[in-house]
């Protein structure tokens, strides 16, 4: 250590005294380091030379030329730049030499930076000397810097840093140690490399070796597979496959197994030619023709079995081992999609011999042949339709029931070695482009969207709802719907282009959608059915197949597979009742349905199962042994009795399970294909639906033609001229048009019932709507009827003419008239339901036809609305303002001075004062209500003079109490005389509504049959309430304030009966004279005031309210202004002004009218 320290000690020695003889280092810069520019500061330094130089060799006397002078200072520089580079030199030499020898004083510094800690360690032997050495540097560094008076940064801090610390681990033992690592790693690279050689020698060595192993290995497969081969082929010789007596299925099963096998391995590339030479194998093609005629046979016997299956659908035993062959060979979801089409062609050619021009001609012609009047040929030609009908019902269920019975049976199967259900086998394959959903009500917008989401979704999510939803005869189901879309709609366009015989209409093939829609019902009904002989529940067929759907839905419980579900004779009763039911069904008399003598397994399951267990036993083995349960069966048709598919044992409960079958029906997938709407695709009988519909329509409307013609006048020359006045009015139709009408509604609600019109009862809201549309135009057409006089022109009656007379105009006439005629309509359309299904079937009537008529008044409701509406809109309402209007005037004679005190004077006798309190009621408004009575609510049908009574007791009520609160002033004997002529009109208005009104026409129609039934009893109930308002004495206790008066009235009973208007115009009788009355205030009359803003013409009353407290609240403000006046004056002129009224009465009602108009909002 103190070797190194001397050394730095004489390198920083020979570093002071180069500066100290050479002091142009330090001042150009010299002495730092610019990396950037280096000849920075040397080209100054050299120039300070060479001008040095120049000054101390310049001799004044002797002057040179000037080539020589430029030479001379090129020689001279260029051993000044020599001198700088041997300085350079120099410097550079002496920092080598001190980085070697004192690495930690030069890269201390950096190290610190860098995160490396620098350990000083103190040495007790030389701390004097080495303490001596470093004041000595530093001394010389001092006297350095004094001497030459600058010094760079970075040298002072390397050479302090160099005599001020010592550290133990030195750069020089790091490298040291970094050349002792190197020298280590390349011995141990050299290691590596003779390791690597030789365990790549081994590893080639082993290669060679697995090379021949495998050899050996594929050699021994290919022997095995030849071994394998030949057993599988010696199996097959076992069997007889092409025997004349058939092969038996279970030989076949087998067969099947051993060809998918032998078939399997001569595909495989390793027995078709050696591994060594491009030859065959001979024993491998001697296998080949012999393993494909027992492919060939195999496929043949399970065809001839697969045939057996489309001949009689119950052998699902078969059936069974027919898909077990074929899943086998690997050909199941092809062989399981062409059972499909088979039934589907099945169900095509049922179809099409229906709906077929020529079937339909030769219904019309056996009908006509067998009777004669048109009656009979009608029934006759329904009935045929009917079987026809059925007969096409009998060829879906066969090809129905194969389907199902083929869906049950992939779903019982389970392969015996793989343990696959077979259903799933088939979901996970693709699906004929026929049985794909249709995508035609898509827009290619929603199809990108659809094919967008498919790509986010995940695949395997995808293939799980795939596999979840499928159904092998929904999809059946799905075509068949689309297939007997097209059959009818090529059937209606030919009928249409009449392509056929010229007789053949429409409507005739839209005939058949009663009966057909009937057998349909019984059909997807019979599919229902099958369902709770598994379980108990109803539910849909939709939810039954997806409830096991997915991998193990098949009930196995042997070791072998699911074989024991093929055994239950589930299948063979369902199918067995499908096609026995549908042999030959006979409609009876009574609108029921009976089988022939061929009665199905449900329809003698007594005898099947109890007496004759022999018999069952060939449909299970141990069927013989259980007691089954037909208590809980139920009929297929809702009110069928011992029809198609119905079971004994039914009970009581019979009607409740006919009902629930009937909405498990309409909510089953099936029935909402076959009977789709025009959103779904308008598939199934959708377009036999929109025809019947329009032909139902077409026969309804077509009196409409002949309704309310226009009534035109003839010139001499024939020329229909225009007429003014009652001329122009339109005709109207008679009583025996309206009952044709009646007739018609009747004869197509009947296509709804099974005995007349061969259909079923649930059609009777379709048959309805098409009578609502007929009932909207006939609507419009009697509105164009019309007279239009308006409310102006409806009564007759002149100034100073007898108020009783109401004479009714002929404007109003022809208008009672049309409201004659639609409430007649209205009378037939109520009655239509009762006597089309409940009428001729009594006294034997059944829920089923109670339930029909009530559906059918459902449906038949908008129909009575848009009458009534019409009536009430364009008669009732013009009518009720003409009357109200003269009842106005009426009324407002109150304002004469009838109530007034003393109106006969002092002198009166006896006869004065029997006049004076004469009822104003009795002698003005009793009689024009008998006239009204009388005129004109007699002449009314009485629903709507029910409602002309109603509007005019309403509004006779408010407008006789509304002008009764503004009489001003109301004295004692004045409220006691208007007490009675309450009493009166209630009495009158009563007569007017209960006798004219509803009571004596003892029609149900009638609805209002007292006062306290019009408008929910509110007018009542404010008639009422005014009696106890006109003895309300609050004002006689003077101690209380306007506020105490105005709470005890808000608790009064009566005052929530009341309008607003009406309590507060009564207190303005209470007011001084200051305090003037609203009407007073507007400056108009008060019969005008109150028809113009508190009563309306149309009985209407709400709207004004709010007005009449605003006008009040003027009322009071303008009183208060008048009162201060008033005071004033009589200070100033010191007099006292009488009191004509109570003065608290305008803050009675500042704080009473925010109230009642808040509690009459709520």
């Amino acid at each position: 250590m103190s070797a190194a320290a001397d050394q730095a000690s004489a390198a920083a020695a020979s570093l002071q005294l180069l500066l100290r003889e050479d002091p142009l280092l330090v001042d150009h810069g010299m002495t730092e380091l610019n990396p950037v520019h280096p000849d920075e500061s040397s080209i100054p330094y050299a120039a300070a030379l060479l001008e040095q130089q120049q000054q101390q060799q310049q001799d004044p006397t002797s002057l040179l030329s000037g080539a020589d002078t430029t030479k001379t200072a090129q020689e001279r520089a260029d051993g000044a730049l020599q001198d700088v580079e041997r300085k350079l030199a120099l410097v550079e030499s002496l920092a080598v030499k001190l980085s070697r020898t004192s690495p930690e004083a030069v890269a201390g510094h950096l190290l610190r930076l860098h995160g490396y800690q620098v350990v000083v360690v103190d040495n007790n032997n030389n701390n004097n000397k080495d303490n001596h050495k470093t004041n000595h540097a530093e001394t010389t560094l001092g006297s350095a810097k004094s001497e030459e008076g600058t010094a760079t940064e970075e040298s002072t801090t390397t050479t302090t840093t160099m005599t001020t610390t010592t550290t133990s681990a030195t750069l020089s033992a790091i490298r040291e140690r970094a050349d002792r690592l190197e020298r280590q790693s390349q011995v141990l690279e050299t290691v590596a490399k003779r390791v690597e050689g030789s365990l790549q020698r081994g590893l080639d060595r082993m290669n060679v070796a697995c090379l021949k192993l495998q050899r050996v290995l594929a050699l021994s497969t290919t022997l095995k597979m030849i071994l394998r081969a030949q057993f599988e082929n010696a199996k097959l010789q076992n069997y007889d496959l092409d025997g004349d007596g058939g092969c038996d299925w279970r030989d076949l099963t087998k067969a099947a197994a051993s060809v998918a096998i032998l078939e399997d391995l001569l595909r495989k590339p390793e027995l078709s030619l050696s591994s060594k030479s491009s030859s065959k194998i001979a024993l491998v093609e001697q296998l080949r023709p012999e393993a494909t005629r027992a492919a060939a046979s195999v496929r043949r016997a399970t065809q001839v079995l697969l045939e057996k299956y489309y001949q009689d659908p119950t052998a699902v035993q078969q059936l069974g081992a027919t898909l077990q062959v074929y899943y086998s060979l690997g050909e199941l979801p092809q062989a399981v999609w062409n059972a499909v089409d088979f039934a589907h062609g099945k169900a095509e050619t049922a179809c099409r011999q229906l709906w077929n021009p020529a079937t339909l001609l030769t219904l019309a012609e056996h009908a006509a042949s067998s009777s004669s009047d048109a009656r009979s040929v009608a029934k006759r030609l329904v009935q045929l339709r009917l079987e026809a009908a059925e007969v096409w019902s009998q060829g879906i269920a066969e090809a129905t029931t194969s389907v199902r019975n083929l869906q049950r049976v992939l779903r019982s199967k389970t392969d015996p070695e793989s343990r696959q259900v077979f259903l799933d086998v088939v979901a996970q394959a693709p699906i004929p482009r026929e049985y794909q959903p249709s995508s035609s009500t898509t827009t290619a917008a929603q199809q990108q969207l659809q094919q967008q989401q498919l790509v986010l979704s995940s695949q395997k999510q995808q293939q799980q709802q795939a596999f979840r939803d499928f159904s092998l005869f929904h999809l059946f189901w799905q075509r068949f719907c689309r297939t007997l879309a097209g059959i009818i709609k090529d059937v209606l366009h030919q009928v249409e282009k009449k392509h056929h015989h010229h007789k053949l209409e429409r409507a005739d093939v839209a005939a058949l959608y009663p009966p057909v829609r009937r057998v349909a019902k019984q059909l997807v009904g019979q599919l229902q059915e099958s369902l709770p002989l598994v379980g108990t529940s109803t539910s849909s067929s939709s939810s039954y197949y997806e409830e096991a759907s997915g991998a193990g839905a098949a009930a196995t419980t042997g070791i072998l597979g699911g074989s024991r579900a093929l055994d239950m004779a589930f299948y063979i009763q369902w199918s067995t009742t499908t096609a026995t039911n549908n042999n030959k069904i006979a409609t009876s008399t009574n609108g029921t349905t009976s089988s022939s003598s061929s009665s199905s397994m449900f329809g003698q399951s007594s005898s099947l199962w109890l007496e004759n267990p022999q018999e069952a036993a060939q449909y299970s083995a141990d069927a013989w042994t259980q007691t089954r349960d037909l208590s809980s069966s139920v009929s297929v048709i809702p009110g069928s009795r011992g029809g198609p598919g119905s079971r004994p044992g039914g009970g009581s409960g019979s009607a409740a399970n006919a009902a629930a079958l009937t909405s498990a029906i309409f909510q089953s997938k099936e029935w909402k294909a076959l009977c789709s709407n025009r959103h779904d695709g308008g598939f199934g009988l959708y377009p036999l639906q929109q025809a019947f519909v329009e032909a139902c329509t077409d026969r309804l409307c077509q009196p409409l033609q002949y309704m309310f013609p226009d009534h035109l006048a003839v010139d001499g020359d024939g020329v229909p001229i225009v007429t003014t006045g009652g001329g122009g009015l339109s005709l109207l139709p008679s009583k025996f048009d309206v009952q044709r009408f009646d007739e018609n509604i009747r004869q197509e609600l009947s296509l709804a019932d099974p005995k007349e019109g061969g259909g079923e009862f649930t059609a009777v809201t379709m048959i309805a709507e098409c009578v609502v549309d007929m009932i909207q135009q006939f609507c419009s057409r009697a509105r164009n009827a019309l007279s239009g006089a308006g409310d102006e022109h409806y009564l007759q009656q002149k100034n100073g003419e007898d108020p009783t007379n109401w004479t009714m105009t002929e404007a109003l006439q022809h208008d009672r008239k049309v409201a004659a005629i639609m409430y007649t309509l209205h009378t037939y359309l109520e009655s239509g339901p009762e006597k089309a299904f409940i009428a001729p079937y009594r006294p034997a009537t059944s829920p089923q036809h109670e339930e029909a008529a009530a559906l059918c008044l459902t449906a038949l409701q908008p129909a009575l609305n848009y009458i009534d509406d019409m009536v009430k809109s364009v008669i009732l309402d013009p009518l009720c303002r003409a009357s109200n209007r003269r009842l106005a005037d009426m009324i407002a004679k109150i304002h004469l001075g009838v109530y007034m005190e003393g109106r006969s004077g002092s002198e009166g006798g006896a006869d004065d004062e029997e006049e004076m309190y004469t009822s104003f009621v009795q002698n003005e408004l009793a009689p024009v209500y008998e006239a009204i009575a009388n005129q004109i609510l007699t002449k009314f049908p009485p629903p709507y003079a029910s409602i002309l009574a109603a509007n005019l007791a309403s509004f006779s009520i408010h407008a006789f109490l509304s002008n009764a609160a503004l009489i001003r002033p109301l004295g004692e004997s004045a409220r006691l005389h208007l007490t009675q002529d309450l009493a009166d009109l209630e009495l009158a208005l009563e007569q007017l509504v209960l006798l004219r009104g509803g009571g004596g026409s003892g029609n149900k129609s009638t609805t209002p049959v007292h006062l306290s039934q019009i408008d929910h009893g509110r007018p009542y109930a404010e008639l009422r309430a005014v009696r106890h308002m006109l003895f309300w004495n609050g004002f006689e206790s003077k101690n209380k304030s306007g506020s105490e008066l105005a709470k005890g009235l808000l608790r009064e009973a009566w005052i929530r009966d009341l309008r607003p208007s009406t309590i507060i115009h009564y207190l303005f009788s209470y007011a001084p004279s200051l305090l003037s009355s609203p009407h007073h205030a507007k400056r108009i009359k008060a019969e005008d005031y109150v028809f113009s803003q508190l009563v309306h013409l149309d009985g209407s009353v709400d709207d004004g309210e709010e007005d009449a407290w605003f006008q009040a609240s003027s009322c009071c403000d303008s009183y208060a202004q008048r009162a201060s006046s008033a005071v004033q004056r009589q200070q100033q002129q010191q007099q006292q002004l009488p009191l004509d009224g109570d003065a608290r009465v305008a803050e009675v009602l500042v704080n009473l009218g925010p109230e009642l108009l808040r509690r009459r909002r709520h």
